[in-house]
């Protein structure tokens, strides 16, 4: 890992291993065969962590979850110092982008610069792009890094699973209490880890379980990420009583609760859900939950009365005492979004709370070969375009925006959303303008961003819910970051979607990856299109 470099001492390890099953229940002392796999899952090595994992999967001893809590420390605060790192010097990187930006475009309004001129413009340009390579270097490490120890998480995720599954009934609360102690209740953890232990167990058939995901969907003081991760994870094990949770959910003070409760009742496909889903689209300011709760009503009804309460409620009406669902769910892909709200590339959304995000790497200074573009007009200058536009259609009252550049380092406006007054979307319309296309494609990288600007990916969950919608404008293949492989980074937005609930839509120009942007939106509810 890029933060742990050496072995810890004998004595910090055991510190540390004592540090971890503190807060844990106590439980009888640990068989003599788990002691080598608690040394190994305290080790600063990742492979000795891994072995541990590895390890300890097929045991059926609450005991053998402590190794599976003190790896998964371990992991977590090399995680964690990674992503440090990579804010710490993504951020660095970004300014010297912008440095160069700047010295490229006051060297190119001098008038017939002499040669001593010239000279002092291109060592300049040199000494900028040296100090660049070297952050490039350290970006795509830092991000690597924290993609090597989430991926650690997940195999501590898979074993923890593995050892519930093979408890005995007797000792299953146990087990569950030791990992809900190390996973769910403990201080400083992201929502990322506690969602963990939902995933966890999820999969164990036991009504212990059952109970357990009950009181999480239940409790109004958890996060409320958990909460929806918790009610999902009830509606994929067709729990008893899951149909009224969701139902009741529907009026939750957290929009992502509800959010979920509204894709629960569309997977659930119960007539039950009909009236209430009507009665939610008489409420106001609903945003993009009103695309959800449309969605849901035409997939349980086969009906196409639009997004608004009134087509609905007359239809209802008359439908109530004969009606009968579709014999299945339609699947989101058959579902299309609204055709008026926020546009963006022809992709329109109710959403009040975006964030677009905007590929600057090198190709996109060439010319856009779209239909009925000005002549020599360039794909950023088209993209450019399309988000003033999509800013514009914001409410300036309740509307919140975000904005993420990336080529081979990513680029935020300002540290959170911002509202959408005149004066932040002009701010922001002059800041995308001020960056001038270069370098790779950092897609990876880019969707993180934007995920820990919609949903506090890894922090406390964003002021109002933070955003629900996501734009991403590409036109090229992921060549940089921690991650380029399509199903890794598809597997990494499926994760963080669970909690986050965002739909993403993706547009692709020029020679992208149409197969990923195609998945990317089909798997978040979301639209793709080519321009």
């Amino acid at each position: 890992m890029g933060t742990a470099r050496g072995r810890p001492t004998t004595r910090a390890a055991a510190a540390l291993l004592l540090g971890v099953l503190a807060a844990a229940p106590a439980v009888a002392a640990p068989p003599p065969e788990l002691g080598p796999l608690l040394r190994k899952a305290a080790s600063a090595a990742p492979d000795e962590r891994r072995a541990a994992l590895d390890g300890v999967r097929g045991l059926a001893s609450v005991e053998a979850l402590d190794v599976v809590v003190t790896a998964s420390a371990v992991a977590r605060r090399a995680r964690d110092a990674a992503a440090t790192r990579l804010a710490r010097e993504g951020e660095a990187l970004g300014r010297l982008y912008d440095e160069r930006a700047r010295v490229e475009a006051a060297f190119a309004r001098r008038r017939a610069p002499d040669v001593a001129a010239s000279e002092r413009h291109r060592q300049r340009l040199d000494e900028l792009r040296d100090r660049a390579d070297v952050l490039e270097v350290a970006t795509t490490e830092a991000s690597r890094d924290v993609a090597i120890a989430e991926e650690e998480l997940d195999l501590a995720r898979r074993a923890a699973a593995g050892v519930l599954a093979r408890l005995p009934a007797e000792s299953l609360g146990a087990g569950l209490d030791r990992l809900a102690a190390a996973w769910q209740r403990a201080a400083g953890l992201a929502s990322d880890d506690r969602i963990r232990y939902v995933e966890a167990i999820e999969r164990v058939k036991d009504p212990v379980v059952a109970a357990r995901l009950a009181a999480l969907v239940a409790d109004p003081a958890a996060d409320p990420r958990l909460r929806a991760v918790a009610l999902d994870a009830r509606a994929a094990r067709r729990d008893d009583g899951v149909l009224g949770e969701a139902l009741a959910a529907v009026a939750d003070p957290s929009w992502v609760v509800r959010a979920a409760a509204i894709d629960v009742l569309r997977t659930l496909h119960e007539p039950a859900a009909v009236p209430v889903l009507i009665a939610f689209l008489a409420e106001d300011g609903l945003g993009r939950l009103r695309e959800d709760a449309c969605r849901a009503l035409r997939s349980l009804t086969g009906e196409p009365h639009g997004p608004y309460h009134q087509p609905w409620a007359d239809w209802w009406d008359g439908a109530r005492p004969t009606f009968e669902p579709p014999r299945r769910p339609a699947s989101l892909a058959a579902l299309v979004a609204p055709p008026t709200g926020v546009t963006f590339y022809g992709i329109s959304t109710f959403s009040e709370r975006v964030i677009l995000v905007l590929d600057v790497s090198g190709s996109m200074a060439e010319q856009a070969a779209s239909p009925g573009r000005a002549k020599g007009e360039r794909k950023i200058d088209t993209a450019r375009r399309e988000l003033a536009a999509a800013l514009d259609g914001l409410d300036e009252r309740r509307a919140r925006f975000g904005v993420v550049l990336f080529d081979r380092g990513v680029r935020r406006f300002g540290p959170g959303l911002s509202r959408a007054d005149l004066a932040s979307r002009g701010a922001a319309r002059t800041w995308v303008a001020a960056h001038e296309p270069a370098g790779e494609t950092n897609l990876f990288d880019a969707l993180r961003e934007a995920f820990r600007l919609a949903s506090g990916l890894d922090g406390p969950l964003p002021p109002a819910g933070g955003a629900d919608t996501v734009f991403l404008l590409t036109d090229g293949k992921p060549t940089a970051g921690g991650v380029v492989a399509t199903d890794r980074i598809l597997d990494a937005v499926v994760r963080w979607n669970r909690a986050a609930r965002v739909t993403v839509h993706c547009v692709g120009v020029g020679a992208h990856d149409a197969g990923l942007l195609r998945t990317l939106s089909s798997l978040t509810g979301g639209q793709y299109v080519r321009r």
